[in-house]
């Protein structure tokens, strides 16, 4: 759907909001419209039910100096009308879902909405999803924990955002998420060649109406002519702001074309948004979140840019980066090129935690058998090793440690930080190293502890069970190179 209006010289995006029959789209999209002082224009409704759709237009923002004129509709959410929803879904450029999360409701909206998540899944450039968990008033209403653990089971790149519509709360938030993802969806496809210069085939809601082969429902003037509101950006770069000692964290309301990866890296940076990421110093002089273990959050001490091309730059280089490691990595992190102060910008990077194959060594080596142990170490130098030809010739070479690897969704992933193009030449390890050596420098530290701490015993039969389970899945060489590591 979206376009450049050369005409008007706007670019036009379309917002969709999606959703059951009574979830409150229409009562969404009417606050919505009063706190923009717009009129929401609606066909037909049959007994409280939306019909065809409800329609807002509003214009407020740039993109690259142009106005930015958003089309905003709601489907109906009848099944006996589903031919009329799915015409409207086609054409969005972010979509809102809006869930009844009342004990009643829930149920049915789950389901809708992992209905959606397939249909949008299949769009590319991706298309940006905000569940606007609504009616959350209701004495009933589910435990918000829960539709975040529901919607999260879904996909890993769903937004969710609290609402009440009929008072309007989170309302409007909401809207403002919806058209920074539609924004990052039409920079992509600027990217890629693939934005369109030509005026929107639907200009109005009679447009729309006809588009859906429905004729004309005689719509009420809109007002083209009124004066945008502009929105108002808050954050570390407005205008009079102050430096402060640490820097801003990055958060979902950093401008398009400054996240990687486009879409899915701001449903990321919202999810991320609630946690208590405030930046401390590190002895290096780089900064790191604090506060929440979920999440890792890190900025080099010289990613700071007080030229917004250049770190733009610096943004597109290190993205790049990523994509030649493809599934190497965990799949959940985002870069970002956050207002640092007033013209000045910080380039962070954002990865959710994953608990580390050392981690899991550790906590098998506290509580678990001797058979526990014995296995969680033979796997993790398994997939040490698997991953090792996977990390050659790369900037994370020589980080292919313990501490680093995580499994996820039964691949062996780096789930740690990525180091920037500063730190290459320091951080890339030898790629020639036996299995042998590798190991060694691996594992032998870890294992020289934990033999220390146990008895002679205790670790003869985590020895003898390490032999036994290499030779049952076929990893003797790996168990022999393990025993010997064991302190004597």
């Amino acid at each position: 759907m979206a376009r450049l209006d050369p005409k008007r010289d706007h670019l036009v995006v379309r917002i969709v909001y999606d959703g059951t029959a009574l979830s409150g789209k229409t009562t969404t999209l009417r606050a919505l419209g009063a706190s923009l002082a717009r009129e929401v224009e609606t066909p037909a409704e049959a007994d409280g039910r939306t019909l065809y759709f409800d329609w807002l237009d509003y214009t407020g923002g740039r993109f690259d100096g142009r106005p930015i004129r958003c089309q905003v509709v709601t489907v109906p959410g009848q099944a006996s009308l589903e031919h009329r929803r799915k015409k409207l879904l086609q054409d969005a450029d972010a979509v809102v879902f809006v869930a009844d999360t009342s004990t009643a409701g829930y149920p049915a909206s789950l389901a809708a909405l992992k209905k959606a998540v397939a249909e949008i899944g299949e769009r590319r450039p991706p298309v940006g999803l905000v569940v606007q968990a609504n009616q959350r008033d209701r004495p009933d209403a589910v435990a918000i924990g829960t539709v975040r653990a529901d919607c999260s089971a879904l996909s890993p790149n769903l937004a969710v955002n609290e609402s009440s519509a009929p008072e309007g709360l989170g309302v409007r938030e909401t809207f403002v998420f919806a058209v920074r993802l539609a924004l990052d969806r039409v920079r992509e496809l600027q990217r890629l060649g693939e934005l369109p210069e030509q005026r929107p085939e639907v200009d109005d809601a009679a447009g729309l109406f006809a588009m859906l082969g429905e004729g004309d429902p005689r719509p009420a003037e809109t007002d083209a002519r009124a004066k945008p509101e502009p929105w108002r950006r808050g954050g570390p770069a407005a205008e009079g702001a102050a430096p402060q000692s640490a820097p801003w964290p990055p958060d979902a309301s950093v401008p398009s074309g400054l996240i990687w990866p486009p879409v899915a890296g701001r449903l990321l940076l919202h999810e991320a948004g609630g946690a208590a990421l405030a930046p401390g110093r590190r002895p290096d002089g780089s900064w790191e979140g604090q506060g929440d273990p979920r999440w890792r959050l890190h900025s080099d001490l010289a990613a700071l840019y007080f030229d917004l091309e250049e770190g733009r730059a610096a943004l597109v280089e290190w993205a790049r980066g990523h994509a030649i490691l493809g599934s190497a990595l965990s799949s959940r992190r985002a870069l970002a090129l956050a207002p640092a102060a007033p013209g000045a910008w910080r380039l962070w990077q954002l990865v959710a935690s994953l608990p580390s194959l050392e981690s899991g060594v550790r906590e098998a080596w506290r509580g678990g058998t001797p058979v526990d142990i014995a296995g969680t170490l033979l796997s993790a130098a398994k997939r040490c090793l698997d991953i090792r030809p996977r990390l050659a010739a790369t900037l994370l070479a020589g980080l292919g440690v313990p501490g680093n690897l995580a499994v996820e969704e039964g691949a062996t992933v780096f789930a740690g930080l990525v180091p920037s193009k500063l730190e290459r030449s320091d951080e890339i390890g030898g790629a020639e190293e036996s299995a042998g050596e590798i190991l060694r420098r691996h594992f032998a530290p870890m294992l020289g502890d934990f033999v220390a701490a146990g008895t002679w015993e205790h670790n003869l039969r985590i020895m003898v069970e390490i032999r036994r389970l290499a030779e049952l899945r076929g990893w003797s060489g790996i168990g022999e190179i393990l025993c010997r590591l064991f302190p004597s």
